[in-house]
């Protein structure tokens, strides 16, 4: 990967001149090289020396300047030659060589949706399971954030290799749905309310509050099952405590 190969060639560069006396020797960090954002031209970005400013008590433009130089010497690699250049405050930005991108479309273009595809997780599987609110109310919008992680989780691990299953845990029997009862028939024990529980007071014809509760816990899942699907979110199982 380009990147890596710019950290290589970064890190490289950074030894050189600790053993040339330019720099002193210190404990070279982690390099992050990010991608740039739409108006800068180049590709991608390191803040390097804005990093190792205290270990070489240079400013960050003169240690961006030095670290280039040597950069540009042997920025020739498997991909062809890296170009860069320094930017205020003390950014060093690199560009990818064209022969570089105009395969890497060719590539993406053929391989379409496997692109970026890996084998790290081949022979494993991995079950994610998440949201697996109580059916005891609409879901709220901690589970608006936590839908979409988990969803996007389990796809990098199918990306990965892994064969994922999606799994919600549906708490549909306890004390939550004997309280959901309880609420519903508007009880001394009602634990419940909102204008869902009112409406659910109105559908369901039932003394007992177990019963009561267990026939809401089936109305209010078919309500979390909507508005996952209106998250686009598409479970592989919807596993039931109760079962």
């Amino acid at each position: 990967m380009i990147k890596n190969k710019i950290k290589e060639i970064i890190e490289k560069s950074i030894k050189e001149l600790q053993e040339e006396g330019v720099f002193p020797e210190f404990e070279i960090p982690k390099i992050k090289i990010e991608n740039t954002p739409k108006e800068i031209l180049e590709d991608y970005s390191s803040n390097i020396a804005m990093s190792i400013v205290k270990d070489v008590k240079k400013g960050p433009l003169e240690i961006a300047s030095l670290i280039n130089e040597k950069f540009e010497k042997d920025s020739l690699s498997d991909f062809g030659k890296i170009s860069s250049k320094v930017e205020k405050p003390g950014f060093i930005n690199f560009s990818a060589p064209n022969d570089y991108l105009r395969d890497k479309v060719k590539t993406i273009l053929k391989e379409k949706e496997k692109y970026g595809s890996l084998d790290v997780g081949k022979g494993k599987k991995v079950q994610v399971e998440f949201i697996s609110a109580n059916p005891t109310g609409p879901l709220t919008v901690g589970n608006a954030r936590g839908g979409p992680f988990g969803d996007v989780l389990a796809n990098v691990f199918k990306k990965a290799g892994f064969k994922t299953e999606k799994a919600y845990y549906v708490n549909d029997y306890g004390k939550q749905i004997l309280a959901l009862g309880h609420s519903v028939l508007r009880d001394d024990e009602a634990v419940y309310k909102g204008g869902y529980i009112d409406d659910l007071g109105e559908d369901i014809n039932e003394k007992d509050p177990f019963k009561a509760g267990e026939k809401a816990a089936k109305k209010i899942l078919e309500m979390i099952k909507k508005t996952v699907k209106d998250m686009g979110i598409e479970y592989d199982e919807w596993f039931s405590e109760k079962k």
